[in-house]
């Protein structure tokens, strides 16, 4: 009887562990979901695995559309098809404010192209960048740039009564880590990690003008403390860049393991 008991423990245990274990679109549509629902280690968008971060991702927002790749050449017209993408945003809060989150896209099928359009290496505004490849058919761009009026974000707008009542405070100003994967076979990933840099211990900047904001690289990078805390993060967008456009491009479902969140650099 002890030993069935301990069976039935366990089968629960597992069943509660692995119940949003799945890909998060099914037939190119979002599963249906609660608001605030853990990520699951093994969830998935378009197979491609999710970076688990601390391991506290909420998930907020699912979508799917439909945008055009360039076809190969030779092709019949017209020259650009449709594929599907799957969007999902992620946050993550501690003591009541959003401390990070992070939007992930990618192609939930895949047809017959020769490259996705776009160059999102090329901005001069950057903090920071790197091309880890610039061949349009295996394209990886990683950059940090600062985000002004973050609260008004319009994904958010749907959602704002939900985080009034869980009195979740947005940040003004954030950080954000932007890597970009383009491959042929209409293949794309995209993720953009939020950081805020509030809990880091910088004051708050509530100004929307992006130009003339504290973070701005013409301020940011003459701040001593502003600029350590810049190259911190760009060392490790740089190594995300690199699971996100290797392992994780390729489907491993391993592609995020032993790597440390962003934040174990810096005192919070």
């Amino acid at each position: 009887m002890k030993t069935l008991l301990r069976l039935v423990v366990a089968t629960l245990m597992f069943l509660t562990t692995t119940a949003y274990a799945e890909d998060l679109f099914s037939n190119n549509k979002p599963i249906p979901f609660e608001f605030g629902r853990p990520l699951a280690a093994s969830d998935t968008i378009g197979g491609y695995p999710i970076w688990q971060g601390d391991g506290k991702w909420q998930l907020m927002h699912l979508e799917v559309n439909t945008t055009a790749s360039r076809r190969g050449p030779g092709a019949l017209e017209p020259n650009l098809i449709p594929i599907p993408l799957g969007r999902l945003y992620l946050i993550q809060a501690e003591q009541r404010k959003l401390v990070s989150s992070m939007e992930v896209i990618a192609n939930l099928a895949q047809a017959w192209t020769e490259y996705w359009s776009g160059e999102p290496c090329k901005s001069e505004d950057f903090l920071w960048k790197k091309a880890l490849s610039d061949h349009f058919a295996d394209l990886n761009c990683v950059s940090l740039s600062h985000v002004t009026g973050f609260q008004f974000y319009p994904l958010f707008k749907p959602y704002l009564t939900k985080l009034r009542q869980e009195n979740i405070d947005l940040p003004p100003t954030v950080l954000a880590i932007t890597v970009s994967r383009y491959g042929t076979n209409g293949r794309l990933l995209f993720v953009q990690v939020i950081v805020n840099p509030e809990p880091y211990g910088f004051q708050r900047e509530t100004g929307q003008v992006w130009a003339a904001n504290p973070w701005h690289k013409e301020f940011a990078l003459k701040d001593p403390k502003k600029k350590e805390f810049i190259d911190q993060l760009a060392k490790w967008a740089e190594a995300f860049a690199v699971r996100v456009g290797g392992p994780a491009f390729g489907k491993d479902a391993q592609a995020f393991s032993g790597l440390p969140s962003y934040h174990v650099s810096f005192q919070r």
